[in-house]
């Protein structure tokens, strides 16, 4: 298994599992999560844990589409915690 998605409840479950340490998971290296907000000590937890991950948040709403917006891997150190990108900041015109 090279990737995997989850709500944070499942990637919580898994974390605290008593056999999670007897799996490898070194292959383990796309990790999605949305549907709900993932507290930042458990994406710490999965970096920790799962080193070589690249975390994607993904978040939508069923009347838009699957997704709405994407909280990619390099930007989630600057933004942990965010259901994704901030606002331009830039003028319409």
């Amino acid at each position: 298994m090279t990737s995997f998605f989850a709500p944070p409840t499942v990637w919580i479950a898994l974390l605290g599992a008593p056999m999670f340490t007897q799996h490898d998971l070194s292959r383990l290296e796309k990790g999605y999560y949305g549907a709900s907000i993932m507290p930042v000590g458990v994406l710490q937890d999965i970096r920790r844990k799962l080193p070589r991950i690249r975390l994607w948040n993904l978040y939508g709403q069923t009347e838009i589409a699957s997704v709405a917006t994407v909280l990619f891997p390099e930007e989630h150190e600057e933004r942990l915690g965010s259901a994704g990108r901030r606002p331009s900041t830039s003028k319409l015109e």
